[in-house]
């Protein structure tokens, strides 16, 4: 399902009828709210197909059913008066329909959140920001992970006159995080208008893959070696680099063992005692957070390769892979050397050729790990150097027969890439 908003300041002129009639095709929308429109009466048209729930003149709430995940959804569409003292009127409208449901609540607030979202020699007033994120924390409202224009407004004056701000920005509740994870939000160039319009990718998806990290803490743990020895020496056939990458999937399941038992409830003690106390509503507020970061963490939407926008979490994937591989290319022949000409160019010495062409050996795999720092990036299996080198009476064989192979049969293991 998608959803947007977009103030058109005036529609009236065919024109902008056009220009927001493709933008409702190019990004085939389900729903769009238009922002003062000030449309004249023999113009408007009237199609009921939302239960509405309220309507004032700075925000129109109402009801809509998801039908791909059979949710009531809350929508409100804001357009924020110019004046602070009006919009007090909004700030109370939108505490009065919070919603237990989820609740997203999108377009023209008319006021910036923090003075960093306003470009400007004149800086935002302290108190009409207070006022607004006041009814935001009220409500548990937070922003929504979003990509485009960080600046959704111009006045389109001169240079030195020229102000932008975030007026328009996208706000969700915790229920809506925790039943649209993956929702993302786009804010496109303004176009037509002076605001940008807002394109909002609402997904269901809900399940977040969590990547596998070691930490060095494991290492401490008298049943570390234990542990990585039971399920390293797991009987595996195959070539040298798959037995490294399966034994390695291994460890990891038993590591993650090992953590949930001996180290999660500190993890989770700490929490608690930066965060909270121990209480009910406390409790939700630190699960709450707990999946407000996550959804940030999504990446929700993507412009693949060829400038399609891809939604959800499978398709951003697949966009990726695409660009990766229009950018590498694909396996071909490839035409082998001149022999006749190498001859006639500079040439290394036999003793060069000789230790360029000699087998890795055992010693210089070891030196290679060992001198790497225990507390690097972790690898594309998500463990780090530390691992290696704590476990290598373990591990350390497996490890050096798969670099061997490799430098031997020039073989590398998809799970290395």
């Amino acid at each position: 399902m998608k959803v947007a908003a977009w103030n058109v300041r005036g529609f009236n002129n065919p024109i902008k009828h056009s220009e927001v009639m493709n933008y409702i095709y190019e990004n085939k929308l389900d729903l769009i709210a238009l922002l003062e429109t000030r449309v004249k009466q023999p113009n408007r048209r009237q199609s009921i197909f939302l239960r509405n729930i309220l309507m004032e003149a700075q925000v129109i709430s109402c009801l809509v059913r998801h039908f791909e995940t059979n949710t009531d959804i809350s929508l409100s569409f804001v357009y924020g008066s110019n004046d602070a003292a009006q919009r007090e009127d909004l700030w109370d409208s939108l505490r009065s329909v919070a919603s237990p449901n989820p609740w997203m609540v999108l377009a023209d607030f008319n006021v910036v959140r923090c003075p960093e979202e306003k470009l400007s020699s004149n800086p935002p007033l302290l108190h009409e920001m207070l006022e607004f994120n006041s009814c935001v924390f009220y409500c548990h409202l937070d922003d929504i992970s979003s990509s485009g224009c960080d600046m959704t407004w111009t006045n389109k004056q001169e240079p030195g006159a020229r102000v932008w701000s975030k007026l328009d920005r996208v706000l969700v509740n915790a229920s809506w995080i925790s039943s649209f994870l993956g929702s993302h939000a786009i804010f496109h160039e303004a176009g037509i208008s002076d605001h940008s319009p807002i394109l909002v990718f609402i997904s269901e998806d809900k399940k977040i893959l969590k990547r596998f990290s070691f930490l060095n803490s494991w290492v401490e743990h008298p049943d570390f070696l234990t542990t990585v020895q039971n399920a390293w020496f797991s009987p595996i056939a195959g070539s040298p680099m798959f037995c490294l990458f399966k034994k390695l999937k291994f460890v990891k399941h038993a590591l993650s063992k090992l953590h949930n038992k001996a180290f999660s409830n500190v993890s989770i003690r700490r929490a608690k005692l930066k965060n909270i106390q121990l209480s009910d509503s406390g409790s939700k507020y630190f699960f709450d957070k707990i999946s407000e970061r996550q959804h940030h963490q999504v990446l929700g939407a993507i412009c693949d390769h060829t400038g399609v926008m891809q939604q959800g979490l499978d398709n951003v994937g697949v966009a990726f892979q695409g660009y990766y591989q229009s950018l590498l290319g694909e396996a071909k022949y490839v035409a082998g050397l001149d022999t006749v000409l190498i001859p006639s160019g500079p040439k290394i010495s036999e003793e060069d050729t000789v230790g360029l062409i000699q087998a890795v050996s055992i010693e210089e795999i070891r030196d290679a790990v060992f001198s790497m720092d225990s507390n690097s990036s972790h690898g594309v299996d998500g463990f780090s150097a530390g691992f290696f080198k704590s476990a290598w009476s373990i591990v350390g064989g497996d490890l050096c027969r798969a670099v061997q192979s490799f430098f031997r049969t020039g073989k590398m293991a998809k799970q290395a890439n």
